[in-house]
């Protein structure tokens, strides 16, 4: 986050070997034809047409080469593509930054350099968010981490030292979204879409959809100080889902915003409706890699959808984790779970939760639970649940030792009130 440079190099060289040696074997043969012919034929000639025979084998010798480099660019496309889209469905934690409002800046610095959080969550025109906070947030630890000799409190886990060490995900929220940040204010020269219309004002009640999605994404590109960013949500409101074609027609900006290079990922918030989902997925032509969906008991723990999106390798990102599920966390079954596991029940609600296959969505400001959380990840991910060192070499993923296996993780189901959580 590479072993190709000697085949590359051998690779460019060959373009070069083939044409001297095409050219030389070329030659030879015209010569000896040569030869043969008749007195009259003037050495000009014959040197003018071996020139364009030995011409004619360069280029079809650098049309060889080029094509198999592109099959090979295409191939190694390829590898990277899979390489990057694991990347976006594998964050075992998100660090997610809603209302956190004044504190955000430091939250997110504290967050990377403190608890070793790689995956940053954020929003544009959001009330409930500051994206530009989170830009500040975010270049300061990595400038701290990269130019600091004072190691005191950093993660183990590795901090970041550059913005391609982390991945920065923020929303698109529509106008007409009750989330939509009401002081917010476009730029003129954001209000242009893909195809070249411009928003006649500067206030977002008068721009298309399509020109909403521009404003917005140029928005945050400012505010986290970023050319690119790793992944954009659409955001739908609670359980109430946008009408279908005003969320494809903001999706086919967000794909031409993917083509350029501007956006990795696409996802959506707050989708419970499988039919949904699955008319978005058969539509879209970049698919949905992401989906931030509530965990709790009124959204069925996202049970009518985990088949279909295990099945597309789509990342379901949790959140409301510990303040949805508040009583069953601070109750009888999670208190003994959580004690017979050598772990607290918010660290065991977020084991269960990656259990599922989901990834957590983080929100605290407390150095210590920042910590407490992440090491629940990493024993998690590398199988140190034995109790060795989480930073030695990770061996296969033995995650139930960490909730005591399926029954134990039956019974938190079963107090959760949904035993059909463990049955997928």
């Amino acid at each position: 986050m590479h072993s190709r440079n000697m085949r590359r190099k051998n690779a460019a060289a060959s373009p070069d070997a083939d044409a001297t040696a095409a050219t030389s074997n070329s030659t030879s043969a015209l010569t000896e034809s040569g030869s043969n012919r008749s007195s009259n034929k003037s050495s000009t000639s014959r040197r003018r047409f071996s020139s364009i025979c030995a011409g004619l084998l360069l280029v079809y010798v650098f049309q060889r080469n080029r094509s198999a480099s592109i099959l090979e660019s295409s191939s190694s496309n390829s590898s990277n593509s899979a390489k990057e889209r694991k990347k976006a469905n594998a964050g075992k934690l998100v660090y997610g930054t809603n209302k956190h409002f004044a504190s955000t800046a430091a939250n997110v610095a504290q967050a990377i350099r403190v608890g070793g959080y790689h995956h940053i969550a954020t929003a544009g025109r959001h009330a409930n968010y500051n994206e530009t906070a989170c830009g500040e947030g975010w270049t300061q630890a990595v400038l701290l981490s990269s130019s600091s000799s004072d190691n005191a409190g950093r993660s183990t886990r590795g901090t970041a030292t550059s913005r391609e060490d982390l991945f920065l995900q923020t929303m698109f929220v529509a106008d007409n979204n009750p989330d939509f940040d009401k002081s917010w204010k476009p730029l003129p020269r954001d209000n242009t879409d893909s195809s070249g219309a411009t928003a006649t004002a500067t206030k977002s009640g008068s721009m298309t959809i399509a020109q909403q999605v521009q404003s917005s994404v140029q928005s945050s590109l400012r505010n986290l100080q970023t050319s690119y960013l790793d992944a954009v949500l659409y955001h739908n409101l609670k359980s109430k889902l946008d009408p279908y074609d005003k969320v494809l027609e903001a999706w086919r900006e967000l794909e031409r915003l993917v083509d350029r290079g501007i956006i990795r990922y696409l996802g959506i918030t707050n989708i419970h409706d499988l039919g949904y989902l699955k008319r978005l997925y058969k539509d879209a032509r970049i698919k949905p890699t992401i989906i931030q969906n509530r965990f709790h008991s009124n959204r069925q723990f996202n049970v009518p959808l985990r088949a279909f999106i295990q099945e597309r390798q789509i990342a379901w990102q949790a959140f409301w984790i510990l303040t949805g599920n508040g009583g069953v966390v601070s109750g009888k079954v999670a208190q003994e779970l959580a004690r017979k596991n050598g772990i607290t029940p918010q660290q065991y609600i977020f084991a269960f939760v990656l259990s599922l296959g989901a990834t957590p969505m983080i929100g605290s400001k407390s150095a210590k639970h920042l910590q407490e959380d992440m090491d629940i990840a990493m024993r998690f991910d590398s199988g140190a649940a034995d109790g060795k060192d989480a930073g030695a070499t990770p061996v296969e993923p033995q995650p139930l030792l960490l909730i005591g296996g399926d029954a134990d993780r039956q019974r938190f189901a079963q107090a959760l009130g949904n035993a059909d959580l463990v049955a997928i």
